[in-house]
């Protein structure tokens, strides 16, 4: 991927195939890049520090309390990059295709959007996990900054590709 060419956005990094230990299977696993602001840009900074830690505690608490998917999540973080975080699924997926049409979010795409909003409508004063003994670094965050990054990010889900003028959903070539 051109980091010169990328925006905001979801999308597929990659999928890995992992063989089970014992058996005779493959199982895939999808990588999703959610891409909040665009990389080497000189009018967006890379986000700060302390809103990419809350994100992180508030998304994974989100990810791993959805009980029709948190057994395909495998990890969520932040990138080194500081432009937004990374989810691993398990599953060849996309951002759009429906995975069960039985789920409250039926899509990638959907359960990223709810993770938005839960951050964004966060109110509590404490963020999960964030104590010396839970986390390496719980002085280091900045919820107001976190729900502000998650409102933009939001806002660029939910817009079509017209809209926007490029397609969120798809590596740009």
């Amino acid at each position: 991927m051109d980091h010169t060419k990328l925006k905001p956005g979801l999308y597929v990094s990659r999928v890995d195939w992992f063989a089970v230990p014992g058996k005779h299977v493959s199982l895939p696993v999808t990588t999703f890049d959610l891409r909040m602001v665009p990389p080497n840009s000189e009018v967006y900074s890379p986000l700060p520090i302390a809103a990419l830690h809350t994100i992180e505690h508030l998304g994974t608490a989100f990810l791993y309390d959805s009980s029709q998917w948190k057994d395909r999540v495998i990890c969520f973080g932040p990138l080194g990059s500081r432009t937004g975080c990374r989810l691993v699924l398990a599953g060849d997926l996309k951002p759009q295709q429906v995975v069960n049409p039985e789920f409250r979010f039926t899509t990638v795409r959907e359960l990223v959007v709810g993770m938005c909003w839960h951050i964004m409508s966060y109110t509590a004063k404490k963020i999960p996990d964030a104590t010396p003994e839970e986390c390496g670094n719980y002085r280091d965050h900045n919820l107001l900054a976190a729900r502000q990054v998650m409102h933009n990010y939001y806002a660029i889900l939910c817009q079509t590709r017209e809209d926007l003028g490029y397609d969120q959903f798809t590596y740009p070539k």
